[in-house]
């Protein structure tokens, strides 16, 4: 009865680790990694493809959750943050080339500057670090000090209550 149990577990986290690295590799290469450092290459100048694709936000939140379920030695606390820097450019701008649909431009008309995304995902990032590790100030301080080389103090406390939200 012990040795049918361990089989079981070894069948469910083989098929978690499975259905976590098959839509990576398919369908979204952009997923692969923690996605700590994209986010941080992106907002530092480096141009990544696709890196905030709709496609790459689903793939990444369902391997994500697959692989912690198969207990491989990750944590969810890089691609959370990825995640909610997906999210801040995708309501940064207002519309989506993927799905390819695109909103009232009235209202995001003035929000889909480079400036303004890259506001919108430093946001996004330091949301994702609170929400992790449940610290705001923490998320803030992180994307101040080590995420962003480029720093618009007037976005601070915009940030800091984001992460308050989240």
């Amino acid at each position: 009865n012990a040795l049918y149990c361990g089989l079981r577990l070894l069948c469910f986290s083989v098929l978690m680790t499975f259905l976590a690295a098959f839509p990576v590799v398919f369908f979204a290469p952009a997923a692969a990694g923690s996605g700590l450092p994209e986010v941080m290459g992106y907002l530092n100048g480096v141009l990544l493809p696709r890196i905030f694709n709709i496609k790459t936000l689903i793939v990444k939140m369902l391997s994500a959750v697959c692989a912690v379920a198969s207990g491989l030695p990750v944590g969810p606390e890089g691609p959370l943050i990825h995640v909610a820097a997906s999210l801040g450019a995708g309501v940064s701008q207002g519309r989506s080339r993927t799905l390819g649909f695109k909103t009232c431009s009235k209202f995001f008309g003035s929000l889909q500057s480079h400036r303004v995304q890259h506001d919108f995902i430093t946001a996004g990032c330091a949301c994702g670090v609170a929400t992790a590790f449940g610290a705001p100030i923490g998320g803030l301080l992180f994307v101040m000090e080590e995420i962003c080389t480029w720093w618009d103090p007037n976005t601070a406390w915009r940030i800091f209550f984001g992460c308050m939200v989240s």
